[in-house]
C-alpha cells in the first residue's frame, strides 16, 4: 500500500492510499478477482446485485463498482469470498460460475482478472 497527495483544481487531498501490484507475474492467468453479488430474497423471489461506492480520485467522486481485489492465496474462489466480506459484509453461499476478465479500466490497472458470480 503507499499514499499519494494529489490535486483537482484547487483541492488537493493528502494521504489517499492505493495499492500496488508487487507480485504480479507475466506467467500468472490470472491476479485479481470481481464478485458479480446476487442477493436472493427467498420470500419474494427478487434478486439484486452487490455494488459498492469507492472514491476514485480521477474523477474526484464516487462510483459504483462491483467488490474486487488482488488475489493473496492460489485460490480465487476463497479470495473472492474473503473480498465480499470484508467489502460488503455479506457471506456467499458459493460460486455459480466464474469466467476470465480482462480490465482496461483506469481504477483497475490493467488486471487480469476472474469474476465470480455468487449468490
Amino acid at each position: 500500500m503507499c499514499a499519494i497527495d494529489y490535486t483537482i483544481g484547487s483541492k488537493t487531498i493528502k494521504n489517499y492510499e492505493s495499492m500496488e501490484r508487487t507480485t504480479r507475474k507475466e506467467k500468472d492467468e490470472i491476479d485479481g478477482v470481481s464478485i458479480i453479488g446476487i442477493i436472493r430474497f427467498a420470500s419474494t423471489k427478487k434478486k439484486q446485485v452487490i455494488l459498492i461506492a469507492q472514491f476514485r480520485p480521477p474523477q474526484d467522486s464516487f462510483v459504483l463498482e462491483f467488490p474486487a481485489g488482488l488475489l493473496e492465496t492460489k485460490d480465487p474462489s476463497a479470495d473472492a469470498k474473503r473480498e465480499l466480506e470484508e467489502e460488503t459484509g455479506f457471506h456467499s453461499s458459493g460460486v455459480i460460475t466464474s469466467c476470465k476478465l480482462f480490465f482496461s479500466s483506469l481504477e483497475a490497472n490493467n488486471c487480469k482478472g476472474r469474476a465470480l458470480f455468487y449468490a
